[in-house]
């Protein structure tokens, strides 16, 4: 089984091209508000996420193969190096990150910093030619 996560501001469907593809099975996991609401009492952190994600893979029978993209891969790496999940194989497309020269893309770079939370509110209410103007459009 491949079970991929998608990165920000995405949602599952993202991989529906790739899933196609790819032969044998697979699911794409949704993160916790992308698409769906926060379940009770999630607090949208790091720690939180990885433990959702560890929690979603327990549920398969087997070892999985696991993708990630974006912040899917950061959620991916850390799943994959905490050793708490029989993984048969995994990859993220994330490695770049942790080079000292390393930058952030604009959009990525607006929400990390402390007007993140504006960002997103000021995307979320624009339409979609104002967004392609704002940074990481």
């Amino acid at each position: 089984m491949r079970v991929f996560v998608h990165g920000v501001p995405e949602t599952a469907v993202v991989w529906n091209p790739l899933r196609e593809a790819v032969k044998g099975p697979s699911e794409a996991l949704t993160l916790p508000g992308f698409g769906t609401a926060l379940p009770p009492g999630f607090t949208p952190t790091k720690d939180r996420y990885a433990a959702w994600l560890t929690d979603e893979l327990r549920k398969f029978p087997e070892p999985v193969d696991l993708v990630g993209h974006d912040w899917g891969a950061l959620l991916t790496l850390r799943v994959a190096t905490a050793g708490e999940v029989p993984l048969r194989s995994w990859v993220c497309d994330v490695g770049g990150v942790f080079h000292p020269d390393y930058a952030w893309h604009p959009w990525a770079a607006a929400l990390i910093s402390d007007q993140g939370e504006e960002t997103l509110r000021l995307r979320r209410e624009s339409s979609p030619e104002e967004a392609g103007r704002r940074p990481g459009g």
